[in-house]
């Protein structure tokens, strides 16, 4: 008989942000506006510096913002970004799906936890309605001087730096500053949420590493895509990969499919923990003798 325990099972739920979380890159809702350029004018420009440099893209994309706006004598400030954020358009059910999803796993005893993994903006994520919601936002992000104007890149996420937060999550080292907990040697059975309680939903190939990585440990890897297009080549072509457990439209209202697969997920990792869990006991009254 499996028996029941009053610690809570910990479940990190990691999101991707742009396209996944929302329809388009989030600079398009009101950063293009105030530097004057549309977005293809704006990544061509980004995509040109970081070749003629040999610059990461998302390095290019911070230098851009910021010499655009002194072009255009934008006084570009933290609180910009911010505001900006509360123009983001989320895709249908995103508002209450934080809610109904926490509700779930509070029924099966288990701490759901969000994070959201973006190369995206932190400061405009921070200004999105739904960012009370999550834990940890880790995303690119600037340093200001006083008058809280951007000066220079105070941390950049890219495709392959994505693992390193799956890694930070997986330990318990939330703090960029702390370095030595997120490489420590650290036993399997005392890291705060084991690879396999962990869920990543992206939408792309810059979602690759982090995706592959919970695909290789026991966790579960989700790719979506825009239901209004219905363009699924890129998400098929992850779960032929092996990248990907499953895909489904980035639909996040009530009956979803991706909020069927999110449960299902959630019930299989608490099936697993409990029989885990009875492993545990077995081996320990053999131990004793029992």
């Amino acid at each position: 008989m499996i028996e029941n325990t009053a610690k809570k099972i910990i479940v990190a739920l990691c999101y991707d942000f742009d396209k996944t979380l929302c329809p388009k890159d989030m600079q398009e809702y009101a950063l293009f506006d105030k530097l004057r350029i549309n977005a293809s004018q704006f990544w061509e420009l980004c995509d040109i510096q970081a070749k003629n440099n040999g610059m990461d893209k998302v390095l290019s994309y911070m230098k851009m913002t910021v010499e655009m706006a002194a072009r255009n004598e934008y006084c570009l400030t933290k609180s910009d970004f911010f505001d900006m954020g509360k123009q983001v358009e989320l895709y249908q059910g995103v508002q209450t799906w934080f809610n109904r999803i926490n509700t779930y796993a509070e029924k099966l005893n288990i701490n759901l936890e969000h994070y959201i993994i973006s190369a995206g903006q932190q400061e405009i994520i921070e200004g999105v309605s739904i960012a009370k919601y999550i834990k940890a936002i880790f995303a690119s992000e600037f340093v200001y001087n006083q008058n809280e104007n951007p000066i220079w890149p105070k941390r950049v996420v890219n495709y392959t730096q994505k693992t390193q937060y799956m890694y930070r999550i997986n330990k318990g080292a939330l703090d960029l500053y702390d370095e030595q907990k997120v490489n420590l040697a650290m036993p399997h059975d005392q890291r705060r949420v084991p690879f396999r309680n962990m869920i990543y939903i992206g939408d792309s190939y810059t979602d690759i590493p982090a995706m592959s990585l919970l695909s290789s440990k026991g966790g579960f890897a989700i790719g979506v895509y825009n239901p209004v297009d219905d363009n699924t080549v890129a998400v098929k072509q992850l779960l032929m990969e092996n990248r990907i457990s499953f895909f489904a439209p980035a639909d996040y209202r009530k009956g979803s499919k991706l909020e069927l697969l999110v449960t299902k997920i959630l019930d299989n990792i608490k099936a697993k923990e409990e029989l885990f869990m009875v492993e545990k006991q077995q081996k320990v009254a053999v131990v004793d003798g029992n």
